[in-house]
């Protein structure tokens, strides 16, 4: 019996060595693929595939009415439609969140920015550089399930005042896409009008 429980032990951390150094392709999403997630306030959001394109998803992401377009093999946000269709580069924050080919222990990064306050413009845009790092893979618990994730820590500082805040993401391929997020409790976070230590779950 103790030998059965030990060939199962090892059998299972074989499985997961094996999955943790395997690269991860991007998902397949179809249209009307969608993900409901619920924030810490209580808010739940819809995201859904609304489009396929040649070479990218078209994605309507929770109650915003601009749509993003995602690049088939990276999935990194490519464009965005605004309101009317004008399509225009993306200036999203998260639009290099998933680089795939994905594994354990890969790097990557951007460079977004933006004004540092509603309406003011005269002081200009502030550069902010974004820094991935897939850390891991954990066994993560949603009100969905349990899902084993790639870890996946997202950093942005500020480069005028060199403050910073991570975000924890988790990417599951089961799920074929992130499902879970959770910020540092940072005022960083609160100048970023993100909310102080937000905690999102996929549903």
């Amino acid at each position: 019996m103790k030998k059965a429980i030990l060939l199962g032990c090892l059998l299972l951390c074989f499985v997961s060595t094996v999955w943790a150094q395997e690269k991860c392709d991007a998902p397949l999403w179809n249209v009307g693929d969608k993900w409901t997630f619920k924030r810490a306030d209580g808010v739940t959001l819809t995201n859904e595939v609304i489009e396929i394109k040649q070479d990218s998803y078209i994605l309507k992401t929770g109650g915003s009415l601009i749509l993003n377009g995602y690049d088939k093999n990276s999935m990194n946000i490519k464009f965005s439609i605004k309101e009317g269709g004008k399509q225009v580069e993306s200036d999203n924050f998260f639009r290099k969140l998933f680089d795939f080919p994905i594994s354990v222990g890969k790097k990557w990064g951007d460079v977004a920015s933006a004004y540092p306050g509603v309406g003011i413009t005269k002081m200009g845009k502030i550069l902010y550089d974004l820094d991935y790092k897939v850390e891991g893979i954990e066994e993560i618990s949603t009100p969905a399930g349990k899902f084993k994730a790639y870890k996946i820590q997202y950093n942005q500082t500020n480069r005028n005042s060199k403050r910073s805040g991570g975000i924890r993401f988790w990417y599951s391929p089961e799920v074929k896409n992130w499902m879970k997020r959770e910020a540092e409790k940072k005022p960083f976070w609160g100048e970023q009008r993100n909310g102080k230590g937000c905690e999102t779950h996929f549903l």
